[in-house]
């Protein structure tokens, strides 16, 4: 008998992230920021072995703020709010 994967769960993330910013003028800057932060969701049982999760995540990247490209300043929040609804198949 198949147990039901159905119901909440939370867990941490970590990533690196990559962003090029690109000012009117034709400068251009790349820079990398190591992103942590957490994720809840629920897991949802679907007919014939499909399930959905929608799911959130919170993260902080470090390092991250205000950015000068050329004569342009971006300002850059350090948070990341990530919404999320993935549908799989489970393989048995």
């Amino acid at each position: 008998m198949d147990a039901d994967w159905s119901g909440p769960f939370a867990g941490v993330e970590a990533g690196l992230v990559g962003t090029t910013l690109r000012s009117p003028d034709g400068d251009h800057d790349f820079d990398r920021r190591l992103q942590v932060g957490g994720r809840a969701g629920w897991r949802i049982s679907l007919p014939a072995g499909f399930y959905a999760t929608p799911w959130i995540g919170v993260g902080y990247a470090i390092g991250a703020g205000d950015r000068r490209v050329g004569t342009f300043v971006y300002e850059e929040s350090p948070w990341v709010v990530f919404p999320t609804l993935h549908v799989g198949y489970r393989i048995r």
